[in-house]
């Protein structure tokens, strides 16, 4: 008996000091254990956060989505189908315009080119042998010029007086007188000439 007595206590007296570490090593499980729970816990809310924010983003999407396709979608559809029917009525009524503008160009083209056949055939008859030009007219005239006549020279010959008594009698005053000579004698300078 003495012999187990002995072995317990030479036991006890092992695992006495192991037992403080084995407590310390217990104890420190346990704060892992309780710092792993705790932050289990924290990731479960963090996730449940991200998981709610991931849904309302998505709901939003989603309704955005929806908006697109019921209101915007269509209107602009409606938009590019109403810019696109006026860019065809335009297009055509370019053409249209486009057209008549080449049909008057040309109906005016060959009109005037009608008038300048005609013009050059009819008018300055072009195409016509061109007469010779008539003879130059020669007009005799003499370089020396002759010197005006004496006034006796001019007045010879004409009875004054009974002119005078003519005209009065007429009615004419005695200035018309004067008047005749002028006439007169412009008369002899150009036969003179």
């Amino acid at each position: 008996q003495g012999i187990i007595p002995n072995s317990m206590s030479d036991i006890d007296t092992i695992e006495n000091p192991r037992k403080d570490v084995m407590d310390g090593l217990d104890q420190r499980v346990k704060e892992v254990s309780a710092g792993i729970s705790i932050g289990q816990e924290k990731i479960k809310v963090i996730a449940g956060e991200q998981c709610a924010t991931a849904d309302e983003l998505y709901a939003d999407a989603q309704t955005k989505e929806m908006v697109f396709e019921e209101d915007i979608s269509s209107r602009r559809k409606s938009q590019v189908d109403q810019n696109k029917e006026h860019i065809l009525n335009g297009t055509a009524d370019y053409a249209n315009t486009t057209k008549y503008i080449l049909s008057e160009g040309t109906a005016q083209t060959n009109d005037l080119k009608n008038k300048i056949g005609d013009f050059v055939m009819n008018d300055i008859k072009a195409e016509e042998e061109i007469a010779p030009d008539p003879v130059r007219l020669s007009l005799s005239y003499s370089e020396d010029f002759t010197s005006t006549p004496t006034d006796d020279a001019i007045l010879r010959g004409h009875d004054f007086e009974s002119n005078d008594e003519m005209i009065l009698s007429n009615g004419h005053s005695k200035g018309s007188i004067f008047t005749d000579i002028k006439s007169l004698l412009l008369f002899n300078a150009s036969q003179v000439l």
